[in-house]
């Protein structure tokens, strides 16, 4: 069963949904965007991905972001309960549900 995807606004599921809006909103970027959207779709946890698909991001505790070009796609987990670890870590084998909370430009 892949990840299950929320959306934090409208405006990005349509983004991340529709090639057409994602070009005028991202132009180039549009197809690494769904080439990144895709990855994530192709696995059933976080755990799946492959090394440096993806990354935390230092800034916001349990934010993760992978890059798409020019582009990063930011998303958290999104299950009621947070899945942890005996050590009190996400567990990321336990992630089944994300949210996208934003695409912004990589700088």
């Amino acid at each position: 069963m892949p990840l299950a995807f929320q959306f934090d606004t409208l405006n990005l599921r349509l983004i991340c949904e529709d090639q057409a809006v994602a070009e005028s909103a991202l132009g180039d970027g549009s197809e690494l965007l769904f080439a990144a959207l895709a990855d994530l779709r192709a696995v059933s946890n976080l755990a799946e991905l492959p090394d440096g698909l993806f990354c935390s991001d230092p800034r916001a505790c349990g934010t993760f972001f992978i890059i798409a070009g020019d582009h990063r796609v930011s998303f958290c987990q999104n299950h009621k309960k947070v899945p942890l670890n005996q050590e009190g870590q996400l567990d990321l084998q336990r992630v089944i549900r994300i949210k996208i909370i934003g695409i912004e430009h990589n700088d």
